[in-house]
């Protein structure tokens, strides 16, 4: 029987479904819910580090780029973020999940 996994894989969030060859593989009831338990958490974090505004200073905390200072630009769908940083002498637009960043103390 050939099901229609296509609304699955479209779903926003999902990369692809865990699979062996071509046939999707049941995945144990527990890593569902220590996923989700999981983006419970995350859900948890105070708003006020969740948001900017164009043009505000930010610092990133997370990451490569951490200690880094520059300026939220704009977001990019829920959860990613455009800042402007000078890197090389240069202004560059680096996207970063907005949880890398927070507001810079003044």
């Amino acid at each position: 029987m050939d099901d229609n996994w296509r609304p699955i894989r479209s779903t926003r969030g999902v990369l692809k479904l865990v699979s062996f060859g071509t046939t999707p593989t049941p995945v144990p009831t527990s890593l569902v819910e220590a996923l989700i338990a999981n983006g419970e958490q995350r859900q948890e974090q105070p708003a006020e580090n969740l948001y900017f505004r164009a043009g505000e200073q930010v610092e990133i905390i997370d990451g490569p780029l951490s200690s880094l200072s520059g300026v939220f630009e704009s977001a990019k769908g829920d959860e990613r973020v455009i800042v402007l940083l000078n890197l090389i002498n240069q202004q560059q637009r680096v996207e970063l999940s907005s949880r890398q960043l927070r507001r810079r103390e003044s």
